[in-house]
């Protein structure tokens, strides 16, 4: 069974989202990878490496023998090279999430500029609209005069619905007085 158009029915229910994040994550493996090497590679980096990782461990350490009703005092250190391993997965894991909230800033000013972008376009519409129903109420104002001209001499403006309705009147009689005459 077809799913609405198949298979690009289906690549199009994939959430964007999911693929960016995907895309993104890939793009910054390679990033992640520089930065491992570095660790083990740099003495000042590989220090800051192993610092962190300790205090992670720690804390992780602490956290889970909370979790389970323990209380730790000590927690034995991890081995150097150990150590420098998980601060150099840490730093990439980092690397990656700088990069991912990078882009999504990234595109989330892009979207803000395109919005602004449409807003003062609509604004720009507006005020066009706005600007045609003045001088649409001139012109009507003016033909008004041309057409009532008593009125306007005595400064008092007509009412337009009532003059409305009475052309309607005139037009209605005038169909039916041809109907009539046709019959």
């Amino acid at each position: 069974r077809r799913v609405h158009g198949g298979f690009k029915a289906y690549v199009s229910m994939l959430p964007i989202f999911k693929v960016l994040t995907l895309l993104v994550r890939q793009l910054s493996k390679p990033v992640a990878v520089r930065v491992k090497l570095r660790a083990s590679e740099h003495p000042k980096f590989r220090a800051q490496c192993i610092r962190f990782a300790q205090f992670w461990h720690r804390f992780e350490t602490r956290l889970s023998a909370r979790f389970l009703g323990y209380e730790t005092r000590v927690v034995t250190p991890l081995r150097e090279s150990h150590a420098v391993e998980r601060g150099a997965e840490i730093a990439g894991e980092f690397t990656i999430f700088a990069i991912a909230v990078a882009v999504l800033g990234y595109e989330y000013a892009r979207s803000s500029a395109k919005d602004a972008e449409k807003e003062r376009k609509l604004d720009e519409k507006l005020a066009q609209l706005r600007e045609d129903v003045n001088s649409l109420k001139s012109s009507n104002e003016k033909l008004l005069r041309v057409v009532f001209p008593e009125e306007y001499k005595q400064e008092v403006k007509p009412d337009v619905v009532a003059l409305m309705n009475l052309s309607q009147a005139d037009n209605e009689e005038g169909v039916a007085g041809s109907q009539g005459s046709q019959l």
